[in-house]
């Protein structure tokens, strides 16, 4: 066991991760956040590793896509770039991912874990929290890159509809890329239990296409937005993890367990 002493800044998927690199490494660590844990996944999210002890069966995932990667790209941003068609996620081949239900994994990871609520984690509070401990993993944007990102952000809308009965298919999950020109649907999912209607940055959804469904705004980047400095932390010994903290599109929640568990194996 070691002597270090950690803290763990935020209660998202990537925070979750990052725990369990701090279990299996066993270094004692603290959990810190303004909120509970992330218990909504709308839209094309799912898991790809389980590293606890919990025992979860794994789902296949079928992903392809229809249409071409030019429309996809004009209807999710409203406009296309040539350096956009080169890192697109858009698939090109269809192809299968394994991956775990978010709401059974986190659901019961989160269960078991203790958690200190603060009201307010400013810049300047992490600055002084943090020299209680040896390092820090946050896992939320500083308020500094979000002030200087703000340029950057956008919000989009997805509508989420609960499956019912004999539709709720755990077997046959896919998500669907949508290069069509027939509506304004970027993608479509069916994960864990619903399904997922995402639109793009700029559409305006009417009621009839929401019904008894319930729309989530999901914050996300342009494409173009520059990752942010690591260095450019409130305290030296803060260590910026996840999507949303590195600002970095790429970066998937399940990247956090080695990110975190590489940075611990330095100190360990």
């Amino acid at each position: 066991m070691s002597n270090l002493k950690v803290v763990i800044l935020g209660t998202g998927p990537s925070a979750a991760y990052a725990v369990m690199a701090c279990i299996k490494l066993r270094v004692e660590y603290e959990i810190i956040s303004n909120r509970g844990p992330t218990i909504n996944f709308p839209g094309a999210f799912w898991p790809r590793l389980n590293p606890t002890s919990i025992p979860l069966e794994s789902r296949t995932i079928n992903v392809y896509s229809i249409g071409t990667a030019q429309n996809y790209l004009a209807k999710q941003w409203g406009e296309v770039r040539s350096e956009w068609l080169e890192s697109t996620s858009f698939p090109v081949n269809s192809r299968e991912e394994v991956a775990y239900d978010p709401y059974l994994l986190f659901g019961e990871f989160w269960k078991h874990e203790d958690i200190r609520i603060m009201g307010n984690l400013s810049d300047y509070i992490i600055k002084d929290l943090v020299t209680e401990f040896d390092l820090a993993f946050m896992t939320f944007a500083t308020e500094k890159s979000k002030k200087v990102m703000e340029p950057y952000v956008i919000r989009y809308p997805i509508v989420s509809h609960p499956i019912i009965g004999k539709l709720d298919d755990s077997t046959s999950l896919f998500c669907l890329y949508n290069g069509s020109g027939y509506n304004h649907i970027v993608r479509l999912s069916k994960l864990f239990g619903f399904v997922h209607a995402e639109y793009g940055k700029d559409y305006v959804l009417k009621q009839e296409l929401v019904g008894d469904g319930k729309i989530t705004y999901v914050p996300d980047t342009w494409p173009n937005a520059p990752i942010w400095d690591p260095s450019d932390v409130p305290a030296k010994n803060v260590i910026l993890v996840g999507r949303f903290a590195q600002w970095d599109r790429k970066v998937l929640s399940h990247n956090a367990y080695e990110f975190v568990l590489t940075k611990l194996q330095e100190f360990v």
